[in-house]
């Protein structure tokens, strides 16, 4: 078993997530991997992703993957098909796909986007995919600033306004933008060999707490 603390919560996990910080903590999500239980393909024939999803269950299918069932905010499961990399099972399990979904279960405002400290609040960066997200926030970090979150922004209402949630250190960027950043390629971490983006950690200038937005 594996302990980690990410977006405000204690995580029991069978599956390593060495992305997480470590942590023992008391759970509030448990990740479990299950291997006996059968995958229905017939029903998502044709289908790459399918997402089922209401406030207390969700069922999410990837044909290169398997089934991910997030239960009442507090449970997800992973059923892979045979032979899958551990690595493609976690990069899945950590977007916003999955994550996203439970914080949604737990009643977070969950958004696409980055975000680093700027005056002890939190300056949140929201955009589709490929507008810049990560690249400013891996920017900001590189200038000083503390890293929040990468590509799920979690937010809470507060009485005040708004607070948000402290991901994980680690930046999704291309190689190039590192570069630019200067790191080091070989620093990197290469998340899953079909994915163009990589890993930029943030271990050393990262916010484990929770923000005003």
């Amino acid at each position: 078993m594996f302990y980690y603390f990410a977006y405000g919560l204690g995580i029991e996990s069978d599956i390593e997530i060495p992305e997480f910080v470590s942590a023992k903590v008391p759970c509030d999500v448990k990740i479990s991997l299950d291997r006996d239980t059968p995958i229905p393909v017939e029903s998502f024939e044709n289908c790459h992703i399918s997402i089922n999803l209401d406030e207390e269950k969700a069922i999410i299918y990837n044909k290169n993957i398997g089934l991910f069932r997030i239960l009442n905010g507090n449970q997800i499961i992973v059923t892979p098909f045979e032979n899958v990399d551990l690595s493609l099972i976690r990069l899945f399990l950590m977007g916003g796909a999955v994550i996203g979904i439970l914080l949604y279960q737990r009643g977070l405002f969950v958004l696409h986007g980055s975000a680093v400290e700027v005056d002890g609040g939190a300056v949140g960066f929201i955009g589709k995919s490929g507008w810049g997200k990560s690249s400013i926030t891996a920017a900001l970090h590189a200038m000083g600033h503390r890293m929040i979150t990468d590509d799920i922004l979690a937010v809470m209402l507060i009485p005040n306004g708004f607070k948000v949630f402290s991901g994980y250190p680690q930046l999704k960027v291309f190689p190039e933008v590192a570069e630019c950043l200067g790191r080091n390629r070989s620093s990197l971490n290469q998340l899953y060999p079909e994915f163009a983006k990589s890993g930029f950690q943030a271990t050393q200038n990262f916010s484990q707490s929770s923000l005003p937005l």
